[in-house]
């Protein structure tokens, strides 16, 4: 990938990011429960690896089985072996999911300190 594509790639949330591998499960619309993984998360979004090249627009994310979140796909980039990396925005959710995220986060900020 050149270094612009992938910088463009990298620059396109607005909000802090916690760069951290971190186990998800999903559930794509009309779809069963896979697995995947997120290489990057904040409070707007997500960076995730997915196991299939589906073009699911919207999915459900849940984060080490911890917090679940709405998410729509506003990007996305082929890997090798049918994967591909899918930046999502979190859509959707009330002010009691906005809590709990901002907590997750937090807790994922104090274990990198």
């Amino acid at each position: 990938m050149e270094k612009q594509q992938e910088n463009d790639l990298c620059n396109r949330r607005g909000a802090p990011r916690i760069s951290r591998v971190l186990d998800i499960r999903y559930v794509p619309q009309g779809g069963g429960v896979k697995s995947g993984q997120a290489v990057n998360i904040s409070q707007t979004g997500a960076r995730l690896i997915l196991e299939d090249a589906a073009d699911n627009c919207e999915l459900t994310v849940e984060f080490e089985g911890k917090i679940a979140m709405l998410a729509r796909a506003v990007w996305r980039q082929p890997l090798t072996e049918g994967r591909q990396i899918v930046g999502v925005v979190f859509e959707g959710f009330h002010w009691g999911q906005q809590v709990a995220l901002d907590n997750y986060i937090y807790h994922l900020e104090q274990q990198a300190a």
